[in-house]
Parts: structure tokens; C-alpha cells; sequence
């Protein structure tokens, strides 16, 4: 189904215009973040409209002009940016009469990438090191996954990805590992299309970097952009992860669908907390917060004897980030809904 968006807090049209503006070329059926993400959430995006707020893009659009000017840096020829620009132009229009006019947006994006197939026929001397923004294709099955990566380097077999995040991303083992996983089917993609690939580099540029950040925490970058190692995988561990995801989509599209993990939902688990029965007081004793109630009681057992008032187990159920508040398709989900409905009868 379709995304609608929404601009509730009346932002410029500028920036409307800039966010309905989707630069993603998708050429396949499904994208390679859209392959290691939830099934469930695809799922539900196939036969629900869904809302997107202009506000909630702002951080995609610019990471969108980031990419644009990393890779504009590059090309020292008038002529082919215009070409480019070109391409783009025709791009956005196809983008904004999808619906109204389906068979003229074909046509139209058809023209603009092929525009862009162009390119290294009129320039070849951009081909000479860099391959820049390619889009690749990968049949699986009946699946074809389509991905584009940022930057590669002929002469050395790095391949770069820019990536305008959080620094709790780059913190976030969960994150990492997405990462890790995205870049290395790119890389897959690539050896499969004849490229060595001997590196992965991923690019980051934190947006909220606070240079007194790592007073706090030793896990904080230590600058505002760095340069991340991602361990290279060999083809066979690629092909796995590839086709245990693929075969998740496929069982969601034939009505078998599977309910977003942990990590997906960005989900924290259930705690019980031990607490005094002292009015006023709020806060687990010291060792008291446990994953079970059976640990909980457990310790109470073990240490009631120590405290002159009496001890309870406080619950305190976890949550789901992602569903509270970045998930667009969360309203329709029938798996948040059974959660919520855990959670009314944990706090009963």
C-alpha cells in the first residue's frame, strides 16, 4: 500500500517537497535493508496505508544530501552533473504521478536510470577508480534483491558506506550488527558481479556528537566522524543469512507470517524489582532487580531477615522502542497489540 505523508507541525513546503523527493532506486523486490529487516513490518506495509511525518524525515533527508555532496566531490565534470541532474529531475517527476498515472511513471523512471546507465558511456573516466552509488541485482528464487552501495574503490577493493546516524546506533550492539550485515551483501553482490571485494569501511557521521560525551561513557566515539573496520564475511556465511531472511519474506507473503524478534523491535526485557514497603520509596534495594519473579522471590527469601520493613516485588515490564515510536505499520501489527495487552495484565 501506499505511504501518506503527513506535516503536523506545518514545516516549510520546501522540506515537504524535499521528503515526498525519494532518491532510492529500487530495482528489484525487495531492498537489501528492507531483506534484513522485520518480515512482519513488510508484511503489514503490503496491505496497509501507513502515516510518515515530514518532521520524522528530516534526519533521512539529511543524510540523503550528505551522500549527494560525498559523492558530487567526486565528479570534477560540468557536463556529467548536468547529466546527472538530469536523470534526478526525470526520477522525481515519475515519483510524483505514481499513482495518479502508473504507466507514465514507468516510463519515466525507466528513462532516468537509463540516463544513468549512460554515464560511464559518456565519462568513462570516472570508472577509471571509483564506482559510485551503484544499484545491483540478485535473483533468489523468485525474490530479486536490489542494493546500492556508496563507494567502491577498484584499486583497492574497499567498499565504503556512509552512514549519517546516532552515536546510540554506533553504541548499539544491535545496530552494529545490522550494519555488519547490510555491507557484506553488498560485498556478496559485488563478487558477484566480477569485483573483488578485500575490505569493508563504514563511514559514520554522528549527528548528536558532544565532544564531553566520552567523559560519560568509554564507549563513546571519540570524534564527530570516524572510519569503522566491518569484518569481511566469506560467500558461504553471506549466502545463509541471505536466504534466511528470504525464506522469512517468503513465508510472510504466503500468509505465514513470522513476529519481529528482539532485536527488530528494539526491545528491552521484563524486570522485578525488589522494593521496601517504606512510603515515599521507589527504587529497587541494592541487587535487587532481577529478569524472573522466581529470582525476585528468591532473594526475598534469602534476605527479609536483614530489612525491618517488609519487601515486594515490583514489576516492571519491558518495551518495544521501535513499536512505541518509530514502527509506521504499528497500529495495524497484531503482535504489538498482543504485547500491549501483556504488558496491562503484568501492571494488573
Amino acid at each position: 500500500m501506499a505511504r501518506h505523508l503527513t506535516n503536523k507541525y506545518n514545516l516549510p513546503d520546501t522540506l515537504v517537497k524535499a521528503v515526498e523527493y525519494d532518491t532510492h532506486r529500487l530495482s528489484g523486490t525487495i531492498s537489501v535493508t528492507t531483506l534484513i529487516d522485520g518480515a512482519r513490518i513488510r508484511q503489514l506495509k503490503s496491505i496497509h496505508d501507513y502515516e510518515s511525518d515530514v518532521s520524522e524525515n528530516i534526519y533521512a533527508l539529511l543524510g540523503t544530501a550528505l551522500h549527494h555532496v560525498l559523492e558530487r566531490a567526486n565528479i570534477q565534470s560540468v557536463t556529467k552533473r548536468a547529466y546527472i541532474t538530469v536523470a534526478e529531475h526525470i526520477i522525481e517527476q515519475a515519483s510524483k504521478i505514481k499513482e495518479a498515472a502508473p504507466e507514465k511513471s514507468q516510463k519515466l523512471l525507466s528513462g532516468g536510470n537509463w540516463i544513468f546507465s549512460l554515464i560511464p558511456v559518456f565519462f568513462p573516466e570516472t570508472t577509471e577508480r571509483y564506482i559510485f552509488e551503484k544499484t545491483m541485482q540478485l535473483p533468489v528464487g523468485e525474490q530479486v534483491i536490489s542494493g546500492t552501495f556508496d563507494l567502491y574503490d577498484k584499486t583497492t577493493g574497499i567498499l565504503y558506506d556512509y552512514k549519517f546516524c546516532s552515536v546510540y546506533q554506533f553504541m548499539s550492539p544491535e545496530s552494529r550488527e545490522k550494519w555488519v550485515e547490510q555491507t557484506n551483501i553488498y560485498a556478496y553482490m559485488l563478487r558477484n558481479e566480477g569485483f573483488p571485494v578485500n575490505g569493508i569501511r563504514i563511514v559514520a557521521f554522528f549527528r548528536d556528537w558532544s565532544a564531553y560525551g566520552g567523559m560519560k561513557n568509554r564507549n563513546y566515539p571519540p570524534m564527530q566522524i570516524m572510519e569503522i573496520h566491518i569484518d569481511l564475511w566469506d560467500n558461504d556465511k553471506t549466502r545463509i543469512l541471505i536466504y534466511k531472511h528470504i525464506n522469512l519474506h517468503n513465508s510472510a507473503e504466503a500468509g505465514n507470517v513470522p513476529d519481529c524478534d528482539g532485536k527488530t523491535r528494539w526491545a528491552t526485557a521484563d524486570q522485578y524489582a525488589v522494593i521496601p514497603k517504606t512510603k515515599g520509596v521507589k527504587r529497587a534495594i541494592s541487587g535487587g532487580i532481577f529478569d524472573t519473579p522466581e529470582g525476585a522471590n528468591r532473594f526475598i527469601a534469602e534476605n527479609k531477615h536483614k530489612h525491618t520493613n517488609e519487601l515486594y516485588v515490583e514489576v516492571r515490564p519491558g518495551s518495544s522502542k521501535r513499536c512505541e515510536s518509530y514502527c509506521p505499520v504499528a497500529k495495524h501489527c497484531p503482535q504489538y497489540k498482543a504485547e500491549l495487552q501483556r504488558i496491562e495484565i503484568l501492571k494488573d
